[in-house]
């Protein structure tokens, strides 16, 4: 049987040169490298490098900027108009005296006329000469039993010869249960004659709340590149003998005046426990505590007073845990909402002696 085809269909090879020279029309933008490692530069001397930049289309690219990641990058390129085929040179900056830290992972953005690639993204790397040494490198708390202090240092050794001084050291934000300090180390005991060696210490105290060790750690030293600050990490998780849930907010929900919030704490541990202590900042909540369902476990159920006015109650209850070989001071805050119109709950259960363990 034959096969009339209609007089406009065209060629399969015809179709495919059509596709084929869509595909290339236009400029292309292509960098000689993704990536400009500087290696290790000094940290008072702006640090260059180099790439290129090719146009592989069949019409001219504009190459319309050039922009850096930052104040401390910066690049140029020697030719802005790039013929079909011609290449141009990227020149980079950097300016140590602008990084904070001793690695450096900025970026050089280009931004073109290529349909298909309106920004070329260059990366840089390069490692700054450093000043001075961390021993090691980050504060790491591990596990960190509630209740109990924890202490970690870090050793700062001067590497070269301008002197280095700690000024200060600071949390990002500020947390009195946990302290930095520092202090310099006897020049007897220092690995290199003339240069300073400091101790800095951190402390994880006895009330630091449950979770992880918070905050970042600023360095303040006298090396003007770094006039806000060096960031050492912080790891750490302070962890209670007991599981309460939930961990860190007890949302009460939509409840009556004078009922009691069907949203419970749970309190449970290996080990019989008890609680006393318990106590709310706002006297309008009363929290009361209760057997569990299931072995070693207490119940903080809150109750909305009579008077309290319609509208959202916050604050924290706090209360004390013990076991038959700990006592841990804890406390979680909490948010309700004191609705005349919110479902009636059944009264609250009789209240567990601060003496009777679970």
């Amino acid at each position: 049987m034959r096969i009339l085809l209609p007089r406009y269909v065209l060629p399969i090879w015809v179709f495919s040169l059509l596709a084929s020279a869509m595909a290339y029309a236009g400029p292309v933008v292509v960098a000689g490298t993704r990536e400009i490692n500087m290696g290790t530069v000094p940290g008072t001397q702006i640090a260059k490098g180099e790439t290129t930049v090719q146009n592989t289309g069949d019409a001219d690219l504009h190459i319309k900027s050039v922009r850096g990641s930052c104040g401390c990058v910066s690049g140029k390129i020697e030719q802005d108009v790039l013929a079909p085929g011609a290449t141009t040179r990227l020149l980079v900056e950097l300016d140590p005296a602008k990084v904070a830290g001793f690695d450096a992972q900025k970026s050089i953005v280009l931004i073109t006329d290529d349909p298909t690639a309106r920004s070329l993204s260059v990366k840089m790397t390069a490692k700054i000469d450093p000043e001075f040494s961390l021993e090691p490198g980050l504060f790491d708390f591990g596990d960190v039993p509630k209740g109990e202090s924890v202490t970690r240092r870090i050793l700062l050794r001067q590497l070269r010869e301008e002197p280095v001084a700690i000024e200060r050291v600071a949390l990002s934000s500020p947390n009195q249960d946990i302290i930095y300090t520092f202090e310099k180390r006897p020049e007897s005991e220092w690995l290199s004659p003339g240069k300073a060696e400091y101790w800095i210490t951190g402390k994880v105290s006895e009330t630091a709340a449950r979770g992880k060790v918070p905050g970042v750690v600023r360095l303040f030293t006298n090396v003007a590149r770094m006039a806000q600050g060096f960031t050492v990490q912080v790891k750490g998780q302070v962890v209670p003998f007991y599981k309460i849930t939930p961990n860190h907010l007890l949302n009460l929900g939509r409840v009556a005046q004078g009922q009691v919030s069907p949203n419970v704490l749970t309190i449970c541990a290996d080990t019989p426990i008890q609680i006393d202590g318990l106590k709310a900042s706002n006297e309008l909540v009363q929290p009361n505590v209760r057997p569990g369902q299931n072995p070693n476990e207490l119940v903080i159920e809150v109750r909305i007073s009579e008077t309290a006015p319609k509208g959202q109650l916050r604050g924290r209850i706090d209360f004390t845990v013990h076991s038959d070989t700990k006592s841990v001071a804890d406390g979680i805050p909490f948010a309700a909402n004191a609705d005349p119109a919110a479902p009636s709950t059944a009264p609250p259960a009789a209240a567990v002696p601060a003496e009777q363990k679970s």
